[in-house]
């Protein structure tokens, strides 16, 4: 990671490069009875910014392909938000990887509605832990925890992934406070992208469909 956090040792994961910049929950609505703010638009609008290089065009076509929106749901410790995305089942995929409604199916994504399905928490479990200088996005691939445990086919994706694919974490910081002023990690970010050391073009914003 670039970040005083990702480089701090008293962080003490190591992270891969995301192609996305920016998060943000415009466009979600605050639901007070599930804790929940729904849905988080990651394919138009002002929600979501991305690299404009190969790594955040990847990104970009692959939440745009399947009309990515996410529910960010407060568990009961208040400190954690658990991450849901909805998206299209007949462009069902997983982060860049295409599954189709078929795949989607046979992995129990479940019917969100209008053509929607429910990325099933076995398959990506995503959570947001909250920190002093933000949240730690952690990301767990494939368990059998809330999944169907006697298919053949889940026990064997559990096996590989717990061997390949340890949980993820990387530092996601806050700049803009409850109170909407600006963080000292917001002066820091925009040092970084001024210095040139990221990749090409700063961050775009992708557009709605009517062009705004």
């Amino acid at each position: 990671g670039v970040s005083s956090v990702a480089k701090d040792p008293n962080y003490p994961y190591a992270m891969v490069g995301l192609g996305e910049t920016l998060m943000s929950f415009a466009s979600g609505v605050w639901e007070a009875d599930s804790k929940c703010v729904t849905p988080v638009t990651l394919y138009h609008g002002r929600d979501w910014a991305f690299y404009n290089d190969g790594g955040g065009m990847d990104t970009f076509r692959a939440h745009n392909s399947t009309h990515n929106t996410l529910s960010c749901c407060y568990l009961d410790d208040n400190v954690t938000v658990q991450l849901r995305t909805k998206q299209l089942k007949s462009t069902a995929a997983l982060g860049p990887y295409s599954l189709g409604a078929w795949l989607a199916e046979l992995l129990n994504f479940t019917d969100a509605g209008h053509g929607y399905v429910w990325e099933p928490a076995w398959l990506m479990d995503m959570t947001m832990v909250k920190k002093a200088w933000g949240w730690d996005r952690v990301t767990k691939m494939v368990s059998v925890t809330g999944g169907p445990d006697d298919s053949p086919l889940v026990k064997l994706l559990t096996f590989l992934a717990e061997s390949l694919l340890p949980v993820s974490h990387y530092p996601t910081l806050q700049i803009i406070d409850a109170q909407g002023q600006k963080t000292k990690y917001y002066y820091e970010i925009e040092a970084l992208l001024k210095t040139g050391s990221l990749p090409p073009s700063a961050p775009y914003f992708i557009p709605h469909a009517d062009g705004r």
